[in-house]
């Protein structure tokens, strides 16, 4: 088996031994099924641990499935004869890595899955860090020569990649919110009302000194929830008051410093909204170290929602998103453009529903 399969020479080994495991499913020899993992293992000079992380990514692309005996199978509707099958294939890129997904964006590609598999449609997923950088062209060219695709849906999208499927006039379809001047269909919830609203409520309430931390990530729906929150200005101002945006890079620790900062200014906010839910986390245990109470000192909202949210306490004033409704209007569009070869360029915006909670308080 050692001749049969090349030995990964790069850094990120879970991700090479996809590849080579992808590139060999056709081999005689794996007919029946994948050998076992002590073999693969041995073949591929690789941790156990290490293969069983490729496998993970490999089965959650939907090529691989479990049998009663434990041993991993290869379903042959996934195998790379796609003439046979005759399924039209979907393809699904992320710049996030598969185990720094949120379980939305999870629930999503799974739902979305469901939907593609009932309409006759396979999906390949393709998730890979290096799409964040400024040229991703080289890692692009990569994917698009791996699979032929149908159409591709974008998540989490640079300019830099957006743009490279727009200058090829490649199908797409942006799962969030296309830059200037880039022109595909696009499905996303409506981040600038979600700014805009947040900054409403905390006004609402009495809060003057308002600020949204956010999580620079340069993504056109991040960009459109501050600049939401920004709009309100123009309002506050005749009542003195001055709202922030105050940026962190993502961190845990890069939050907690940001956070420090911030109410070490002179207007130190006691309304605040977060971008993400996931470094709701963050903030509200650095303002807990702080001796900063929640909602006493400071109200708090965040602009996002994950499953962990409603096991914190005092419960977080939030955005909920449907994420069945999305999933499926996600797949409708997907299934169209593929079936047709045409969409409308039109941006579909889904507004959140704003859910109160203890967080959230009127200032004295």
């Amino acid at each position: 088996m050692a001749g049969m399969i090349e030995i990964p020479k790069r850094s990120s080994l879970a991700n090479q031994v996809t590849d080579i495991l992808r590139h060999n499913l056709d081999e005689p020899e794996w007919a029946d099924g994948l050998p076992s993992e002590r073999a693969l293992c041995d073949g591929l000079q690789v941790s156990r641990p290490t293969l069983r992380a490729a496998l993970d990514m490999f089965r959650y692309e939907g090529a691989l499935r479990f049998s009663q005996n434990r041993r991993k199978r290869i379903p042959v509707t996934n195998r790379k004869v796609r003439g046979l099958t005759g399924r039209k294939v979907i393809g699904f890129l992320t710049s996030e890595p598969m185990h720094g997904l949120y379980h939305s964006t999870i629930f999503t590609i799974d739902e979305l899955r469901r939907h593609l598999h009932n309409a006759g449609f396979g999906l390949e997923v393709r998730a890979d860090p290096r799409l964040k950088r400024q040229n991703p062209t080289g890692i692009l060219e990569e994917f698009a020569d791996q699979i032929k695709t149908d159409c591709w849906v974008l998540h989490r999208a640079s300019a830099g990649v957006q743009k490279w499927f727009a200058e090829r006039r490649i199908r797409a379809i942006v799962l969030g919110t296309c830059h200037r001047g880039i022109q595909f269909p696009s499905i996303d919830f409506d981040y600038g009302a979600v700014g805009r609203h947040a900054a409403g409520v905390l006004l609402s309430k009495g809060h003057r000194q308002i600020a949204l931390l956010a999580h620079q990530t340069g993504l056109a729906g991040d960009l459109a929830r501050a600049s939401g929150f920004l709009e309100v200005a123009q309002t506050i101002r005749r009542d003195g008051a001055t709202p922030l945006v105050w940026y962190h890079d993502g961190t845990p620790a890069d939050t907690r410093s940001a956070l420090h900062r911030l109410f070490r200014t002179r207007n130190a906010p006691t309304g605040m909204a977060v971008s993400h839910a996931i470094h709701v986390l963050s903030v509200m245990t650095q303002l807990m170290n702080d001796g900063i109470r929640i909602p006493r000192d400071v109200s708090l909202i965040s602009c996002d929602d994950q499953m962990f949210m409603a096991y914190l306490t005092p419960s977080v004033a939030r955005y909920r998103f449907d994420w069945n409704a999305y999933a499926a209007r996600l797949a409708r569009m997907v299934a169209r453009l593929a079936n047709t070869g045409t969409l409308a360029n039109r941006a579909i915006q889904i507004m959140p529903q704003f859910q109160n909670g203890d967080s959230l308080a009127a200032r004295n």
